[in-house]
C-alpha cells in the first residue's frame, strides 16, 4: 500500500476514535527501537523517521540521513503495529527525492520562511515529487517560535496561520496535511505553551484537511483532547525525547566507575550507556502515545464529519 493511502488509513481511524497520531522523532537506531518498541507494546499507531532541520548541513548534503532512513522503513515494514516513516523538516528538494527514494511514506519541508507565493511554488514542487512515490506531503504555513536558547533571540515572535491563507494554500498544492502555528513552540519543554484553540478551529475549518502541531514536547497535556477535537491529527514530539535520552546518558555518566562504562557498548542491554537510554526513551516514548494516539475525547461526534 503507498504511503499516502497509509496515512489516510490512520487518519480515519484516528479520527473516528477521537484521537490523533503522535510522529516521534527518532535520531540513530536506539530511539527508532524505542520508539518502535513502544508502539508494540500499547498496540498503538505510530509516525517516526528523523528531522533534518538541526542536523548538520554538510552531513544532510552528504546524505548521512539516508541509513537510518532505511532502517525506519525496514523496521516499520517489519512492526506488529502500523508505523509511517516520515523525513521531516527537509531543507532542500534533493533531500526530499532522497527521502522518497528511501521509503518515506510522508514528507516535509521548511518553508515557514518563506512568503505565501514562494511557500506555495516550492510545496507545488514536492507535492510532484511526492506524487511519483506515492507518498503524502505535509505542508508547512505560519511559523511556530522555537525554545532553542542559542536561536530565541534570532527569531521573530510566533508567526500564527493565518486562516483564509491556509485555505488558499491548501487549495493550491495538494498537500495531504497542513502544519500549522497556534501558539506551539519548538524544541520547548514543561508544557507551558500558550496555544490559541479558536485558531486552531478556524484552521480546521478553512483548510478542510487534517492540521499537525509541531513542538508537541511544549504543549500542556491537558490541552490535548481540545486540540484533537479542534483539527488536530499529528502531533510531532522530538525535544522531550532528546531530552529523556540525554538525561538517561548523564545518570550513567555519573554512576561509579562509569569511566569504564565504554566496555559495555555493544552489548545492546544494561549496563551498555546507550540501551539504558533506550529503555529509559521507550518509556517516554509510551507516555507520549497514550497521551495522543490513545487520549480519546469525549465528544467523538464532533469529529466525525470533518475532512
Amino acid at each position: 500500500m503507498e504511503g499516502r493511502s497509509r496515512l489516510s488509513n490512520l487518519i480515519v481511524q484516528a479520527r473516528l476514535n477521537g484521537r490523533a497520531l503522535a510522529h516521534l522523532e527518532c535520531w540513530n537506531l536506539e530511539s527508532l527501537e524505542a520508539i518502535i518498541g513502544a508502539s508494540n507494546r500499547l498496540g498503538l499507531p505510530v509516525i517516526t523517521g528523523p528531522g533534518l532541520s538541526f542536523a548538520d548541513p554538510q552531513w544532510v548534503a552528504d546524505g548521512g540521513f539516508a541509513p537510518l532512513l532505511a532502517a525506519c522503513r525496514r523496521a516499520a515494514d517489519r512492526s506488529a503495529t502500523p508505523v509511517l516513516v516520515v523525513l521531516n523538516e527537509a531543507n532542500r528538494l534533493e533531500e526530499v527525492r532522497l527521502g522518497l527514494e528511501g521509503g518515506a511514506d510522508l514528507v516535509m519541508m521548511t518553508t515557514a520562511d518563506l512568503s505565501l507565493e514562494e511557500n506555495i511554488e516550492r510545496t507545488r514542487e514536492v507535492v510532484g515529487l511526492a506524487r511519483d512515490y506515492g507518498a503524502a506531503v505535509e505542508g508547512e504555513l505560519g511559523g511556530p517560535e522555537t525554545g532553542a536558547p542559542e536561536r530565541r533571540e534570532k527569531e521573530a515572535a510566533p508567526n500564527f496561520t493565518d486562516p483564509e491563507q491556509a485555505r488558499l494554500f491548501v487549495s493550491a498544492t495538494g498537500v495531504n496535511l497542513l502544519a500549522v502555528s497556534v501558539g506551539n513552540v519548538h524544541t520547548h519543554l514543561g508544557g507551558r505553551a500558550a496555544i490559541k484553540l479558536g485558531r486552531a478551529e478556524q484552521l480546521a475549518e478553512a483548510a478542510q484537511v487534517p492540521l499537525v502541531l509541531h513542538g508537541g514536547s511544549g504543549v500542556p497535556p491537558e490541552t490535548i483532547p481540545a486540540l484533537i477535537a479542534a483539527g488536530i491529527v499529528k502531533i510531532n514530539v522530538g525535544a522531550a525525547l532528546r531530552s529523556r535520552f540525554w538525561g538517561a546518558i548523564r545518570r550513567t555518566a555519573r554512576q561509579p566507575g562509569a569511566h569504564r562504562s565504554y566496555i559495555w557498548l555493544g552489548r545492546m542491554s544494561p549496563p551498555d550507556p546507550l540501551a539504558e537510554a533506550r529503555l529509559a526513551l521507550e518509556q517516554e516514548a509510551e507516555r507520549w502515545l497514550k497521551l495522543i494516539a490513545r487520549n480519546q475525547i469525549a465528544n467523538r461526534h464532533e469529529i466525525h464529519n470533518q475532512y
